[in-house]
Formats: structure tokens, C-alpha cells, sequence
């Protein structure tokens, strides 16, 4: 992005940022975040149309709601084609849709590999690509801690966001000099909306110290990498330490 400014208030002003995922959870904290600092935000959801409706509403005018399924190429390339059209312009793009769930490496199915890998890094592609024709400056990738340190039991959704972290070291350095392309790794900053006391349990017993994290954690590091012109190709782990073992 054109932009010389960190995360101050204001240091988007002007710039149309596209958030894949926007309308719950980590992608709404992070549509809010970049709306605070002057984006025009594009909520981008696929089934979640109350949700981005109700956002679109408390934000006002400078939001702007999108519908597709990305793990659909003509759906994806008609929703920046259309947004580019109506907005004028994509200036930044933040990959935060995704799909989370169990996928043992000896019960897993084709399906279930297939599906994983569509939407956690066969989308993001899609849409790093159709943002980058479109003009934008600067690529946030959500990835996880997962990218990082091995779960067991998540075998397709590891290698999916190992993929994208990959996939954003390389990106980063094919457009060096015209597009910032960076991660941010989150670690427990919100449990599965359908856990239950058990797994919650399992879970908080991963955290090295402390109360788990907020999606605002997770929101302020996008916003940073966003706004921060000399910073490309990192990863920052948003994990209170989670990711060190």
C-alpha cells in the first residue's frame, strides 16, 4: 500500500481491503480493526449473510458486503472483478477464510484432504492472484501455529496452512519491490464455536502460560503488517508463546 504510517489511527484512510472470512470470528475482529484505522473493508462471506449484513450495518459506509464461494475459480474471479468495478480500487487483501476440523492421517478420507486443502490454500491462492491483478499493495495471510509446530490428528488442515505460509515466503519474494505479502499466525485466541468442556480443557492445557488470547490480538497484528511499508515476508506467531513448545 501507498502508505508510509503503522498502526495509527487513520493509516488506511482511503485504502479498500478485502477480508475473506470477514463476517465472523477472527474476520470480523479483523474488519473492525482495519475499519477503525480508515479502510473501506469488503466483508467477503460465503453462508454467513446475517452476520455480514449486521457488521455492514454497525460500520456504515465504508463497508462494503461480497459473496462467494472460494473454493469456486469463476465465483471468486467475478467477486474482485465486480468489487473492483464498484469500488474503484483493492488496495490490500487479508486471506482469513478457512475451515478447521480433525483429520487423523490414518482415517482421513479423500474428501475430507481435498476439501481442506480447497478452501485453506487453493482459495487463498486464488485470491492473492485476483487482488494483485487488481492492483493491491499489501497481502495478509492468517495462517496458524499449526503452519508451525505439528498437531496431532489435524494432519490436513497443518499441511494446508504449512502450505499458505510457504506459499506467502514465496510470493514475498517474486513481488518484492511491488506487493508486501506477510502471515500472522494465531494461536488459541478463540475456541470452535461447537466445543465441547472436554476439548476446551485439552485445549487452554496448550497454552505455556496465561489466559488464551482475542481475535483483537490477532486483528491489531494484521493491521501493523497491513500499514508497515518495510516489512514483507514474515510470519508473526500471535500464540502467547504457544508455538515454542
Amino acid at each position: 500500500m501507498k502508505t508510509a504510517q503503522t498502526s495509527q489511527s487513520g493509516a488506511l484512510t482511503g485504502q479498500v481491503v478485502v477480508v475473506t472470512g470477514g463476517a465472523r470470528r477472527v474476520g470480523q475482529a479483523i474488519c473492525e480493526a482495519l475499519w477503525a484505522s480508515g479502510a473501506h473493508v469488503v466483508i467477503h462471506h460465503h453462508a454467513s449473510q446475517k452476520a455480514a449484513q449486521d457488521l455492514a450495518d454497525r460500520l456504515g459506509s465504508r463497508a462494503t458486503i461480497a459473496r462467494a464461494d472460494l473454493r469456486d475459480r469463476e465465483q471468486t474471479k467475478a467477486m474482485f472483478a465486480d468489487l473492483a468495478n464498484r469500488l474503484g480500487r483493492i488496495d490490500g487483501l487479508v486471506c482469513s477464510a478457512a475451515i478447521f476440523g480433525r483429520t487423523p492421517l490414518q482415517t482421513m478420507t479423500d474428501d475430507e484432504w481435498d476439501d481442506m486443502l480447497a478452501v485453506n490454500l487453493t482459495a487463498p491462492r486464488r485470491c492473492m492472484q485476483q487482488a494483485i491483478a487488481h492492483g493491491a499493495q499489501a497481502i495478509v495471510n492468517i495462517v496458524d501455529v499449526a503452519a508451525i509446530a505439528p498437531w496431532r490428528g489435524y494432519a490436513a488442515y497443518g499441511v494446508a496452512k504449512a502450505g499458505l505460509l510457504q506459499l506467502t515466503k514465496i510470493a514475498a519474494k517474486e513481488l518484492l519491490g511491488s506487493v508486501r505479502v506477510n502471515a500472522v499466525a494465531p494461536g488459541l485466541v478463540l475456541l470452535p464455536d461447537d466445543v465441547s468442556e472436554e476439548e476446551r480443557a485439552r485445549l487452554l492445557r496448550k497454552l505455556p502460560h496465561g489466559p488464551m488470547g482475542s481475535p483483537h490480538d490477532v486483528a491489531r497484528a494484521v493491521q501493523y503488517l497491513l500499514t508497515e511499508p518495510f516489512v514483507t515476508g514474515v510470519c508473526l506467531p500471535i500464540d502467547g508463546g504457544q508455538s515454542l513448545g
